[in-house]
């Protein structure tokens, strides 16, 4: 949902609250997972700070929030791929 949403704002080029909404209910979805143990902490605080990055920059330059966004996507997969390869161990 996380990375859904990301790909949405880096793909719209005029601002979207929609989107922007989108992106909230991922960060509330990342904070449940966290309270449920389904994600550690140091997981959950790397996505949050990602997702926090978009919505500072949001309000002040999209064109830049969409950088960001595009950014934050391509560390999340890198991420994902850290933990896949560490849990396999």
């Amino acid at each position: 949902m996380v990375t859904s949403a990301l790909d949405r704002i880096a793909g719209t080029p005029e601002r979207s609250q929609e989107l922007l909404l989108d992106l909230s209910k991922a960060l509330i979805l990342v904070k449940y997972q966290l309270a449920r143990e389904q994600i550690s902490r140091g997981l959950a605080e790397h996505v949050e700070t990602a997702i926090n990055a978009v919505f500072e920059e949001a309000s002040r330059n999209w064109e830049n929030a969409r950088r960001i966004a595009r950014n934050a996507r391509t560390y999340l997969d890198s991420l994902a791929v850290v933990v896949y390869m560490y849990s396999e161990e």
